[in-house]
């Protein structure tokens, strides 16, 4: 055999599939390769298993503890529990698997082997068989693609369902068709694409893995191959992982104290700021890392969904919260505007306990206006904080990563690439670029190093994502990752597994499934593959993405708009997951140019519905929900015509984005949000949940405009009112204090919070002392002393106390003013209020005088 040439194994005819896999030669072999490649695919590719077992005592062929992962920001939860997946393979000639012959197999057992049957009984237990022929009549419905996806319950044949325990459903599982060329064919796409195993020594790296799985079978190690055992099978013929070294061999910026000091007292809280690729994200995981260490059981919270998910966090101290490109990953998004007023606000009440780090573009932070207002706690990250030191240790920590053929080369050309790149990112993606490029052609090692450089220059990365998508004409699977990962902070590899056949029954743009391209781009850390799931390596490389997509606009919009088809399958993922998923993906793709879907009529339905059931969700993010709903409903959902409603903006220039008024609807779009059992339950939240911390300037209009279809609300609105008292400038104050001053009585409350909120404190001497030094020490900015005298405390609290008075005045009259317990502190409003009048032409009486 010559090297390169797929290797093969004898083949026996007449194996029935119910027997051991060692009872025949072509049978063992066969189970040998089926353990390589789910040992390859679970263990390293995806990390969905720490290990797996091979003829364990059960007598099935392979067991694995697998771990789901659990989706990112989601709705609705699903299960995270490990689940133990047991695999059989059975290689066999002939006829195709009938229903007859897969309830034989589940009920094969006796006394030294327990049946397939008896074994789901465990709810945790999972059944996968692996085999060469293929299925036939009603077993299709079992059939998956991959280990760790699963069928629909409803797909298992009736006469099996009624052979297995109760709930066995969807836990019953066939990959078919996997002959023994297509088997090594699997594994050698593995070792080559995702691995970097060189083209020479993909075979002799395939027979040692055979030889590892051989002894596991014969009990060494007690059967069990762990992950880190494969690993070094891959490395030593010349493999890579595209695991991170850069934690272990972290490389500090010049000025790693500084942002130590700033992440301690008195501050506890920091904005790494720089361009982009100059390692903010690593710094700010080296950052937890060392503060975990230090505060033993502290957590990291990433903080996503703007300032209300930071203010309503329950998480446990100590934590450190985490908030990655608040305004925006590749330029300012004004959508993102709550976060100029209330940043610096949360910033200044960071604790010991629980610490905040924020990460943004220096060019994004321009464009969104709000550096002087953060300046105290600004710690930039720049190339510069790189020296000649730091960029020599980055690069040599990464030669190792590369094939032994390739590392001499690195090693000579390091002064080349040095004096050419940068950055900490591009230097990283010379290295993804040598390791992805195959190997140098002879006497060629200089264009080598060349195209490598070229491709790590940070304006490359796009382009390189780009054209990587058009040589494997993967537009589809690109669309599905990139619509996931729009959805959810991660991208599940079991609910992608659980995708890849369903999308390909309906579009043979998926043929191939999602897998490969996750592989190719874990192999190109283009994607970050964790426990089970993955997430963008760089914000470029989603801009690249997104690109590919644009290019292709029509079959990107087809792959997309069957992802949402599966997604909201009645039988698919789950309703309440899928249909969430779905309506995110829908409202990504409204928001890039040339993307924009729309969903199927029967798709719309099962988003509208999710929509208007999650208002009831105490669980809900109601604004996140909102945005959703506004962006993904139809106008057949009376949740995304309410959140349309509110977030009518008659001036969609910069200046006028905050300001509201009524879309001016016909009085049946009233009558039919009246008549809307939903209504009371989605107006209740608004005004408790999502008012009191939006910036929106909706004025007193809406209280009335909002009577017409969800009367009612006077309790809601004096609960929230009641809870903006001690708040500075507040935009909401006068619609808040419209609704809650049609109960005098019930706002009595708020009067004597307020009065309680404008009463002088005693200042602390030792406090001005040091502001007023630092400022002598030009430790701040001139504009940064100017956005402290420009502070409103007590701002919110003066107009209630005024919207108090003139709504006393009006409805009871002065008299009540005047013998009210704070009359003393109301005289000046009272005052203010008469001079109003006077000026509008109505004088006060001479008694009130």
């Amino acid at each position: 055999m010559t090297n390169g040439e797929t290797p093969s194994f004898p083949f026996q005819e007449g194996d029935d599939g119910a027997g051991s896999g060692a009872h025949s030669l072509a049978g063992y072999d066969y189970q040998v390769d089926v353990s390589v490649w789910i040992a390859l695919d679970l263990l390293l590719a995806n990390k969905i298993a720490q290990s797996i077992e091979l003829e364990p005592a059960t007598e099935e062929d392979i067991e694995a503890e697998l771990i789901e992962s659990e989706p990112g920001r989601l709705a609705t939860k699903v299960s995270a529990d490990g689940y133990k997946l047991v695999v059989q393979a059975k290689l066999r000639g002939g006829n195709a698997w009938t229903v007859a012959g897969i309830n034989a197999l589940l009920k094969h057992g006796g006394v030294r082997r327990l049946s397939a049957a008896r074994r789901l009984a465990d709810p945790d237990v999972r059944y996968l068989l692996i085999t060469s022929a293929a299925l036939n009549g009603e077993t299709r419905g079992l059939r998956v693609g991959r280990a760790g996806s699963w069928p629909k319950p409803g797909g298992m044949p009736v006469t099996t369902v009624s052979s297995l325990p109760a709930n066995a459903g969807g836990r019953v599982g066939i990959i078919a068709n996997l002959d023994e060329d297509k088997l090594v064919g699997e594994i050698k796409r593995l070792l080559i694409e995702r691995f970097g195993v060189p083209y020479s020594r993909w075979i002799e790296c395939l027979h040692k893995l055979r030889e590892e799985a051989r002894m596991r079978v014969r009990r060494v190690g007690g059967g069990r191959w762990q992950r880190d055992e494969v690993a070094h099978i891959i490395r030593e013929h010349d493999g890579y992982l595209a695991t991170s070294p850069q934690l272990e061999n972290y490389v500090y910026p010049k000025n790693w104290a500084a942002l130590r000091e700033a992440m301690g007292s008195p501050r506890f809280a920091a904005v790494i700021i720089g361009q982009s690729g100059t390692g903010k994200t690593l710094a700010t995981r080296k950052l937890y890392e060392e503060l975990r260490a230090e505060n033993p059981g502290m957590s990291s919270s990433p903080i996503r969904q703007g300032p209300q998910q930071l203010r309503d966090d329950k998480t446990d101290p100590p934590v450190l919260y985490d908030i990655e490109d608040p305004w925006g990953r590749f330029d300012f998004e004004p959508a993102s505007r709550p976060w100029n007023d209330q940043l610096a606000r949360f910033l200044a009440s960071a604790t010991h306990d629980r610490r905040i780090v924020v990460t943004t573009r220096r060019d994004v932070g321009v464009s969104a206006g709000v550096l002087s207002s953060i300046e105290p706690w600004l710690v930039p990250l720049e190339v510069e904080h790189y020296g000649p030191k730091e960029r020599s240790k980055l690069y040599r920590n990464r030669i190792d990563t590369l094939p032994r053929d390739v590392q001499m080369l690195a090693s000579n050309a390091e002064k080349q690439v040095l004096d050419e790149l940068a950055s900490p990112l591009e230097i990283e993606k010379f290295f993804d670029a040598m390791r992805t490029s195959g190997r140098p052609k002879p006497n060629n090692s200089n264009g080598f190093i060349k195209a490598a450089m070229n491709r790590a220059h940070e304006e490359s990365i796009e382009l390189t994502v780009v054209e990587q998508i058009r040589e494997r004409n993967d537009v589809a699977a690109a669309a599905v990752i990139w619509g996931l990962l729009k959805a959810s902070e991660k991208l599940s590899i079991r609910t992608v597994r659980s995708l890849e056949v369903d999308l390909a029954e309906r579009s043979d743009r998926f043929d191939r499934g999602v897998q490969p391209l996750i592989d190719f781009f874990a192999a190109a850390r283009n994607l970050r593959v964790g426990e089970g799931d993955a997430t963008y390596y760089h914000p470029r490389v989603e801009a690249g993405i997104q690109a590919a997509l644009k290019r292709d606009p029509v079959p990107a919009a087809v792959a997309l708009r069957t992802l949402i088809d599966v997604l909201t399958d009645p039988d698919g993922p789950g309703a309440a997951w899928g249909s969430g998923i779905a309506a995110r993906v829908l409202e990504a793709t409204g928001q890039v140019d040339k993307l924009a879907v729309s969903a199927k009529p029967a798709a719309q339905k099962v988003i509208d519905i999710w929509i208007d059931q999650q208002f009831s969700d105490p669980a809900t993010r109601i604004p996140e929900h909102f945005r959703i709903a506004a962006a993904a409903g139809s106008e057949e959902s009376v949740g995304a015509e309410f959140a349309r409603y509110v977030k009518h903006r008659p001036d969609g220039t910069f200046a006028n984005l905050m300001h509201w008024s009524s879309p001016g609807h016909g009085q049946d779009w009233y009558d039919r949000m009246a008549r809307a059992p939903e209504m009371p339950t989605i107006a209740t939240r608004f005004v408790r949940e999502m008012l009191p911390n939006d910036r929106t300037r909706y004025g007193s209009a809406l209280v009335a405009d909002l009577e017409r279809f969800a009367p009612d609300l006077t309790p809601v609105y004096l609960e929230a009112t009641a809870g903006i008292v001690r708040n500075g400038f507040d935009p909401v104050v006068d619609t808040l204090a419209e609704g809650a001053l049609r109960d005098l009585d019930g706002f009595e409350t708020i009067v004597d919070a307020a009065v309680a909120e404008l009463a002088p404190t005693p200042s602390d001497p030792e406090k001005d002392r040091k502001e007023r030094l630092a400022y002598i020490n030009s430790v701040y900015s001139e504009e940064y002393m100017e956005h402290l005298a420009d502070q409103d405390d007590g701002h919110t609290a003066q107009q209630l106390l005024r919207a108090y008075v003139d709504k006393v005045r009006e409805v009871r009259g002065w008299q009540q003013l005047a013998q009210h317990p704070h009359a003393k502190v109301l005289q000046t409003d009272w005052m203010r209020s008469l001079a109003a009048d006077a000026r509008e032409g109505t004088p006060p009486s001479s008694e009130e005088l």
